[in-house]
């Protein structure tokens, strides 16, 4: 240090006012994420469940990287939802030193560019979307012809039939034959690849994971990795650990692991901990919660509510009776229309017979109808409600996000905001992602004046996105999983937030949405288990009663305790 400081302080004028003097610490969250990028190289195949907004992006740079000055892997490659590829594009640029490392993120590129990518090894990084790597390998196995007796038409069919080791096969062929040598996969928001019980498995997911059974290092990441059931833990362990867990160990495993009791969550938190790194990184700003609750609905909305029931209760009786009047069919097409959308009317009764024999599907169409009433109602208590927060958050100047499931709201909600002269943007799943991207960096620009201060966005924004300049975000629904409303607060509660974050929940005292927020708190008890901290699973059960007892034995004998048996234990 001492021969290097002549020649690097005279590069340096502490009296210039544009000199920024970054302070390198490896304490507070950086060990843990450092921790993570050590313990997916030890492990090779470790899940990253660190929490929402804790950083995952840099992490999965990190981990390549390391990787790669360690001469372990030459290439990587990154499957993320395309939302966030171009935010990868920026994130690779702001962590990882400049000219080192090539790497290839282009949103909208054609499939030539995305096959020249695989192909080019100058690329170490490529990130390309999950709908276009299973796309891309599906078309290049029906190129090579090495899925026997499939074509470009049904290879999906055929790859889908096959097991789980003779798609890795067909893959590691591709993967020769076309110079893809990758030696890391990275899934990003990988609980959208992950099955239910019964479930055969998505072709996504099935492509992916035979993409990954062929890297040496493998790192799934998310921050909510359950959304339903146990089932998708164990479809979790899978992915990681095919040899240990597969469709022969499910039924053990939710036989073991399905009863909600102390005993079982403390048992399969021990399982899982070899497998994923779990560890919550708070943003480190201080978070407020307001869950606007009892919201009673206006008269219009009432009505519409109560004319909803009615129809629901008519079609279950004719449906249970087989007796199909035409009040009743009328009733049927209030309660779905879309399912008569372009059908003769002569046909319109054999629809309702058809959809009304499941009460599963009534009662759907009943809770799809009660939603839009409660949450897209134009002259509904939630929009007066809304309207009032955004006017007390904007008051002060401060920027904020709205979450809305359906595009209709999401829609109502931007003109409403428009009307009241706020610069507002939408982002939604049937734009394209060039219009996605420009509503993102128009309200976080990297640099230059934002072009909006409010952001309304479908679910189709509630992962990956960094929003960080929003300090506060209001949810107008309450989504059906706690994966989503513990996804949408991250876009504002997360690395890199240096402002207090206020989150507003608008919760209606219907009897609907009471049970959609019961639903949710046992969805967030299930996601609890997956995202408790690896690091105490040794301070809870049989290992914290050992570690006491040794604590108690060394203070009462400190000479002697490593040579003493525990009392009460078994030598």
């Amino acid at each position: 240090l001492a021969r290097i400081v002549e020649h690097v302080g005279k590069n340096f004028d502490p009296r210039s006012k544009g000199l920024k003097i970054y302070s390198s610490s490896m304490s507070g969250p950086n060990v843990l994420r450092q921790r993570m990028i050590k313990a997916g190289i030890r492990a090779k195949r470790l899940g990253n469940f660190a929490g929402v907004g804790s950083g995952k992006t840099a992490t999965g740079v990190g981990l390549f990287t390391t990787l790669h000055d360690q001469g372990k892997v030459k290439r990587g490659i990154y499957a993320v939802p395309g939302q966030v590829q171009q935010q990868y594009h920026s994130d690779i640029h702001r962590f990882t030193e400049p000219g080192k490392y090539n790497f290839w993120s282009s949103p909208g590129a054609s499939r030539a560019e995305r096959l020249a990518a695989y192909r080019n090894h100058d690329n170490h990084m490529v990130v390309v979307t999950h709908q276009a790597l299973r796309d891309d390998t599906l078309h290049l196995l029906s190129q090579h012809g090495i899925v026997p007796g499939a074509d470009e038409s049904n290879i999906s069919e055929h790859f889908n039939a096959a097991s789980r080791e003779q798609r890795k096969a067909w893959v590691k062929q591709l993967m020769d034959k076309e110079g893809m040598n990758f030696g890391l996969a990275v899934v990003d928001e990988g609980h959208d690849l992950t099955r239910r019980r019964g479930d055969p498995g998505s072709t996504m997911a099935n492509v992916i994971d035979a993409i990954s059974d062929n890297t040496e290092f493998y790192s799934p990441q998310t921050a909510t990795p359950t959304k339903n059931e146990p089932a998708e833990i164990h479809d979790f362990l899978r992915k990681i650990d095919p040899d240990k867990y597969n469709e022969s160990t499910e039924a053990e495993f939710l036989r073991k692991y399905n009863s909600n009791t102390t005993g079982s969550v403390d048992a399969l938190h021990r399982e899982i901990a070899p497998h994923f790194y779990a560890e919550a990184l708070p943003s480190g700003v201080t978070r407020t919660e307001h869950v606007v609750d009892g919201l009673r609905m206006t008269p219009e909305q009432q009505t519409a509510y109560t004319d909803i029931d009615r129809d629901y209760q008519k079609a279950v009786k004719a449906g249970a009776t087989k007796n199909w009047s035409p009040e009743s069919v009328e009733a049927m097409k209030r309660l779905g229309p879309k399912s008569f959308e372009g059908v003769p009317d002569s046909e319109h009764q054999a629809v309702a017979e058809r959809v009304g024999s499941s009460p599963l599907a009534l009662s759907s169409l009943r809770d799809n109808g009660f939603a839009r009433v409660i949450d897209a109602h134009p002259n509904g208590v939630k929009m007066q409600k809304l309207m009032d927060i955004v006017s007390k958050e904007r008051a002060d100047g401060k920027p904020g996000v709205i979450f809305a499931h359906r595009r209709e709201t999401v829609e109502q909600i931007r003109k409403a905001l428009a009307d009241a002269g706020h610069r507002v943007a939408v982002h939604h799943g049937g734009m394209t992602s060039k219009d996605k991207d420009k509503a993102r960096l128009g309200f976080s620009p990297e640099a230059g004046d934002p072009e909006s201060d409010i952001l309304v966005a479908s679910d189709e924004a509630a992962t990956g996105l960094n929003l960080q300049r929003a300090s506060w975000l209001a949810q107008v629904d309450t989504p059906l999983t706690a994966k989503t409303h513990k996804q949408r607060q991250g876009r504002i509660d997360r690395t890199g937030q240096k402002n207090p974050v206020r989150f507003y929940d608008l919760v209606t005292d219907t009897p609907y949405e009471r049970r959609a927020r019961d639903r949710l708190a046992r969805k967030y008890d299930l996601g609890a288990i997956m995202q408790s901290s690896t690091a105490d699973v040794d301070d809870t059960g049989l290992a914290a009663h050992l570690n006491r007892v040794r604590a108690e034995t060394k203070a009462a004998h400190p000479a002697s305790a490593s040579a003493q048996s525990l009392p009460g234990v078994a030598a």
